[in-house]
């Protein structure tokens, strides 16, 4: 007869309100099963967290320094804030960062209306910044039959290669460095790739990418027609 596990229950506030979760759950995973918004970008329920984005960070009572909701478990007894003038400056100033390397260009993307940094920007009211240093496009890799990936908009997350790996066995996306070399890390110069030989285009990739740096080429334009339909109806 198999032996059933208790799992511990922890009980701890968020915001001034009583939480609890089973013992190992994340302050994120709390938040969201409570309705309490935290904002993310990293973050993709079928992979393991990333903390890459720094967006999710929360204080908590005690603590010198916020920490990323997403990797942090909750505590008994712990006292969360996920909102505060502090947080709201951190999450600005990452923001800014990356948009100030990121195209302007929301107004032509396919992922505008469905863009998660799109999304953040508005809700934060942040812009790109106008001295923002100008940089040399990098080409689309277009070499795919199914995917289109327009290493431009990545902000390196993480999620494509995460996925890939993880999710669909596949490890068909690289982060790889400007002379060419595959690294593990994610860093601020480095570019995803993708390696068609391993891809078997599942298509995962384009669903976790939460800008438009990745794209499923038979859906390229459909935005452009959706605008033009409600502009002019029948």
């Amino acid at each position: 007869m198999e032996t059933l596990t208790q799992q511990t229950t922890i009980r701890f506030r968020v915001n001034g309100h009583d939480v609890q979760c089973t013992e190992g759950t994340t302050i994120l995973e709390v938040c969201r099963a409570s309705g309490i918004r935290v904002p993310t970008l990293c973050n993709d329920k079928h992979i393991l967290p990333l903390g890459s984005c720094r967006l999710c960070m929360v204080e908590i009572r005690g603590y010198g320094m916020p920490v990323a909701a997403c990797s942090t478990p909750a505590i008994e007894g712990m006292e969360v804030l996920t909102e505060s003038d502090r947080l709201t400056r951190l999450r600005r100033e990452t923001l800014r960062l990356i948009l100030a390397n990121h195209p302007n260009d929301c107004m032509c993307c396919e992922k505008a209306g469905r863009c998660i940094l799109q999304e953040l920007a508005y809700q934060f009211g942040v812009v790109p910044p106008a001295n923002a240093p100008r940089y040399d496009a990098l080409p689309v890799q277009d070499d795919n039959r199914d995917i289109l990936i327009d290493v431009n908009k990545c902000v390196r997350c993480g999620r494509c290669i995460a996925v890939c790996r993880d999710l669909v066995k596949r490890d068909a996306i690289v982060m790889r460095t400007p002379d060419g070399q595959d690294e593990t890390r994610l860093m601020p110069e480095g570019r995803i790739t993708l390696l068609n030989e391993r891809c078997d285009y599942c298509g995962e990739c384009v669903k976790t990418c939460p800008v438009g740096s990745i794209l499923d080429k038979k859906q390229l334009g459909q935005r452009k027609a959706l605008v033009a339909l409600q502009s002019n109806p029948a």
